[in-house]
């Protein structure tokens, strides 16, 4: 078996302008960089594609209580209004600290990522969601679109192509 093969297949380089990316990291990474790897303007999501994406959120998290607890807690009900606030909370924290973003957010196209372009620790994805459940500081926004919940934390959200 020569040098540099595996199993007599032999290992060779993606180069960013290839197509045959196919892990969600390599899309991830190539959303951030030109065809030859130059730097791309970080283009910010628009307001529709965020509130789609909280309401997608939201119905997922409702969706997971009524299937877990629907026969405990009455829909509606301060328990499971609670619950669900829970795993909105733990769903969005979790997801945008893995994959950059909540489900929503994935689904349609949206990242969160610092100023910079880099990706946000967890416990300041944790700080932006609580912030974020409060509702009052991503209402309140700048002429740039970004919450206090994305200033606070010095992130911003953005509109990933799926090249």
């Amino acid at each position: 078996m020569p040098r540099g093969a595996v199993n007599h297949v032999p290992i060779r380089a993606l180069s960013l302008g290839s197509s045959d990316f196919g892990s969600v990291w390599a899309l991830f990474r190539r959303c951030f960089a030109g065809r030859y790897g130059e730097a791309v303007e970080l283009m910010k999501a628009g307001l529709g594609r965020r509130l789609g994406a909280l309401c997608i959120d939201w119905g997922a998290s409702l969706l997971v209580v009524q299937v877990l607890f629907g026969r405990t807690y009455a829909y509606g009900s301060t328990e499971s209004s609670l619950i669900t606030g829970l795993v909105f909370i733990a769903e969005v924290a979790v997801l945008t600290s893995l994959m950059g973003g909540s489900f929503g957010q994935v689904l349609l196209g949206v990242r969160v990522v610092r100023t910079d372009g880099s990706r946000l620790w967890p416990l300041r994805v944790l700080g932006r969601t609580l912030l974020l459940f409060l509702v009052i500081p991503a209402v309140i926004m700048d002429s740039d679109g970004r919450g206090l919940h994305d200033k606070a934390v010095d992130s911003r959200t953005i509109r990933v192509s799926r090249a």
